[in-house]
């Protein structure tokens, strides 16, 4: 049972930082405001969010970089072993540095180092991201706008918080001159070899199969297996159960009791369950990675949402056919099976 004392010390820690990051920036030497970036661009040093779904978002501008500017050395600072760990394998990225486990490194580095551009791609306050845009050196800084985001910066990206995190990206590329339509960034995973058993599972699986996807990041965000079988109740279709540890007991007492699942082989990557789940006709799962992975891919999306519009809003399946079935709590087990099963319906009517 949670403690009823987490939530204000979660605020008063909120507060806190953000006092920090006020007073920290009272010592900034105030940056020059920009409408534009001049001059050349032979550097750039981006601050990478933690999650994997955050990483996954990052791709499409990563690679519009290295499209655009052949030469251009691009530097990814990381603030978690899953983000380090999925940047080491993307081949448009010339280094990464792990922040917290070796901070004097990076802070060394830092000092030595100076970029044509700084990019922090985190869209509200954080000490330590804060920490890095002050003191690494760039002769263009850029960040997202918001109130304890002010004298870091030499341009904001403005807008409304409430904004899918790519059209910010989008709006970052704006600013270095370049235009570009929303179907231009697609997620997409860094290329990491997939099992033979992965690729012969998926290259068998009928036209017509459904992907669920059964983990989410939180227990808050996940369903109940109850559920799950609620809804696997009602699908005449093939179906592929996804899932990751502790769910995986889960996948494999459904996959025993219900004949249309297809039962699948264990995925150890990502990259392993992107190729299943390219070969569905559908994906039904919760706010995760998975849901970017299929709009990469143009796979139709059945998202399941907590109440609110600061992850929906933010991270929503981007630029493919979906439909959002939201609770109305902060619970993603509040939703009905139901109403899930009526936006599947919707997508697949057959």
């Amino acid at each position: 049972m949670k403690n009823s004392s987490e939530p204000l010390k979660k605020t008063i820690n909120r507060k806190n930082k953000r006092l920090l990051i006020d007073l920290m920036g009272l010592f900034a030497r105030r940056r020059k405001r920009v409408s534009h970036f001049e001059g050349p661009l032979g550097s750039v040093l981006i601050l990478a969010q933690e999650k994997l779904g955050d990483c996954l978002l990052l791709t499409p501008l990563l690679r519009q970089l290295r499209d655009r500017y052949p030469d251009l050395v691009i530097h990814v600072a990381c603030f978690s072993a899953t983000s380090s760990d999925f940047f080491r394998q993307e081949p448009v990225v010339n280094q990464v540095f792990r922040v917290k486990t070796d901070l004097w490194g990076f802070f060394r580095h830092g000092r030595r180092f100076s970029y044509d551009l700084l990019f922090n791609t985190k869209d509200h306050p954080s000490f330590n991201f804060m920490l890095q845009s002050l003191l690494v050196k760039a002769r263009i800084k850029v960040g997202i706008a918001h109130p304890n985001h002010q004298r870091y910066f030499d341009y904001e990206i403005g807008g409304d918080f409430y904004r899918h995190m790519l059209s910010k990206y989008l709006d970052f590329l704006q600013f270095l001159g370049h235009s570009l339509q929303p179907a231009d960034l697609k997620p997409a995973l860094p290329p990491v070899p997939v099992s033979p058993a992965v690729q012969t599972f998926a290259s068998q699986l009928p036209a017509s199969t459904v992907i669920l996807n059964l983990s989410a990041g939180s227990p808050d965000r996940e369903w109940t297996e109850s559920q799950w079988g609620a809804l696997i109740c009602r699908l005449n279709s093939p179906l592929v159960l996804l899932a990751v540890g502790e769910q995986m007991a889960v996948r494999s007492r459904l996959e025993k009791r219900f004949s249309q699942i297809l039962p699948c082989p264990d995925t150890k990557s990502l990259q392993e369950a992107a190729a299943i789940l390219e070969k569905g006709r559908l994906l039904v799962s919760p706010d995760t990675s998975m849901i970017h992975l299929a709009a990469g891919a143009g796979i139709p999306v059945v998202g399941l949402y907590q109440k609110g519009d600061l992850h929906l809003a933010r991270f929503s399946p981007w630029q493919v056919t979906c439909r959002i079935v939201q609770s109305s709590t902060l619970r993603v087990a509040d939703i009905d099976p139901d109403l899930v099963w009526q936006a599947v319906k919707e997508l697949c009517p057959d």
